[in-house]
């Protein structure tokens, strides 16, 4: 009976140490697995990192951006305001200018027609003297 019975106590020993290696095995496993999910986890981490720093900066790029865009049509605002406040004042100024130079157009228009009423009055008055002086010389030439 001892050599079935240490067959049995053999293979007994050899599962058991199967078991146990198996065990040892398993136990690996999770602890290989366990330090996979961790490194796993670690490099997540490091890459929500890297995606966070990168969120962050794209952020701070936009708002610059806008920033600046905003300065940018602030500028053209006022560059468009004070070309349109400069081409008011130059229509005023154009305006003042042509009324002045109508007035004295029409001043000069004026002065014309008076100048020419002055004249041919001069012109009617030194006919009518001229008529009256050749009338009298006339009349005096015929007189014996």
């Amino acid at each position: 009976m001892s050599d079935p019975l240490e067959r049995s106590l053999a293979e007994n020993r050899r599962l058991k140490e199967a078991i146990a290696a198996l065990r040892e095995s398993l136990e690996n496993g999770r602890y290989e697995r366990a330090a996979a999910v961790r490194a796993a986890e670690a490099a997540g981490e490091a890459s929500g990192a890297h995606l966070r720093k990168t969120v962050t900066a794209m952020r701070s790029e936009l708002e610059k951006a806008r920033h600046e865009m905003s300065e940018r049509v602030q500028e053209a605002r006022n560059q468009k305001e004070t070309e349109l406040r400069h081409l008011k004042a130059t229509i005023a100024e154009l305006r003042s200018e042509l009324e002045r130079l109508a007035f004295a157009y029409e001043d000069r228009l004026e002065r014309e027609r008076s100048e020419r009423r002055d004249e041919r009055r001069h012109l009617q008055d030194t006919i009518t003297a001229l008529r009256e002086s050749l009338e009298e010389k006339s009349s005096a030439a015929l007189r014996p």
